[in-house]
């Protein structure tokens, strides 16, 4: 710890990732000198999903390091889609562990419009409240709520689709219960109340394996 807070002396700019036996290394200690963690060399998106939740019921996510890898996964061999992969990514301190130069076009421009996203989503991820949203179905989503202040972020991942699907409904926590919020997922754009999305909530239905998306919110007014 001496050595790292002298080289923090030393060097003001420069952030320092505790990283040991693939997060073996993570306790409150380390948090007072270091900026962030490495969470795990596992790094496979799905895996990532169980791995992330359980560091959060101890650590915060602000210092929660999380990488996009190649694919197929350098430990697991799944093979899982770019877009997947970063979603499971931004949940944390995004970073970039692939290889872009062998990016295709169209994963060039999937990642630049993700990292795009992210940059304007992460002060809710990094700095707001965090919520395991039940699951209500017996489909295997996994739901995480970010909410700071009047905005929300929202991810939800299937990462296996079951015949004879039906979707799930999901309750959304923390919301004021007279203010309005506009609510934006899967290219629709609804208003409802607070009271609304956590009593009734939102009905979600992805489709195919290693699926995923990003609903956001934000409260527009109060409601009588």
């Amino acid at each position: 710890y001496d050595i790292v807070r002298k080289l923090k002396d030393k060097h003001k700019k420069v952030y320092f990732e505790a990283c040991a036996s693939g997060g073996g290394r993570i306790d409150y200690g380390s948090l007072e000198v270091f900026d962030d963690f490495w969470t795990s060399d596992n790094t496979d998106a799905y895996d990532r999903l169980k791995i992330q939740d359980s560091y959060s019921y101890i650590y915060p996510i602000k210092a929660m390091r999380a990488w996009v890898t190649d694919c197929p996964n350098f430990l697991s061999k799944r093979e899982i889609p770019l877009r997947f992969r970063f979603h499971s990514a931004m949940m944390g301190t995004l970073g970039i562990g692939s290889n872009i130069l062998k990016y295709t076009k169209e994963e060039a421009e999937i990642a630049k419009d993700l990292i795009s996203e992210y940059k304007s989503i992460r002060h809710i991820i990094q700095d707001g409240d965090f919520y395991r949203i039940e699951n209500t179905s017996s489909n295997d989503y996994y739901i995480y709520q970010y909410l700071k202040d009047n905005e929300g972020v929202v991810f939800i991942f299937l990462p296996q689709s079951k015949i004879g699907h039906r979707g799930a409904r999901f309750k959304l926590r923390g919301l004021e219960e007279n203010k309005k919020y506009k609510v934006e997922y899967l290219d629709e754009v609804i208003e409802k109340t607070g009271g609304y999305l956590m009593k009734y909530g939102l009905d979600i239905r992805l489709q195919g394996d290693y699926n995923s998306c990003i609903l956001k919110l934000n409260s527009t007014l109060n409601y009588k």
